[in-house]
């Protein structure tokens, strides 16, 4: 693992899911955190001949692929609401993206979505700068999830605005 997703896993916004889901769902929810047993800092490295590169981000970790010009991200969707880390994590969501978009990357693959172009992640980048303005003008994590949820009905993913809102608001 890298040492943000040992963290993430063991201490930080991962191990709190697992223990949230666990009380909520009960068995069968599989509640065992992946151990580490290495830990990878990031940087470039080879698999098969292919090169990639692993970049550390708060969650876990982005990996590059520059022979295709892709990247992996957990999560992005355009159509889609994501889990945003509140507005310190909105910035960096925006700021990664924009990294990518200067790199030339045009394929974007993630473990929530179908693969998406540059147009999706620009589309992506207007829904988290509308999180932002949303929450800015909200008193409360209640009425920030119902205005991101009327503004954007059509999205799916809508336990995501509610876990976003915990963030925006420290609930």
């Amino acid at each position: 693992m890298t040492p943000s997703a040992q963290k993430y896993n063991t201490i930080g916004v991962g191990a709190q899911l697992v223990e949230d889901y666990s009380s909520i769902y009960g068995f069968p929810f599989d509640e065992e955190l992946v151990e580490c047993t290495e830990v990878f800092e990031g940087g470039e490295i080879e698999i098969a001949g292919i090169l990639f590169e692993v970049i550390p981000v708060t969650e876990a970790f982005e990996i590059v692929i520059p022979k295709a010009n892709a990247v992996y991200m957990h999560m992005l969707g355009h159509d889609s609401h994501s889990l945003v880390f509140g507005m310190e994590g909105a910035d960096a969501e925006l700021k990664r993206l924009q990294g990518y978009l200067d790199r030339g990357i045009d394929l974007y693959l993630s473990s929530h979505h179908s693969p998406e172009s540059t147009d999706d992640v620009l589309l992506k980048m207007d829904y988290i700068r509308d999180l932002k303005k949303t929450a800015s003008e909200s008193r409360n994590a209640e009425e920030f999830a119902s205005k991101v949820l009327r503004g954007h009905h059509g999205f799916a993913g809508k336990d995501f605005v509610e876990m976003s809102s915990w963030f925006f608001f420290d609930i």
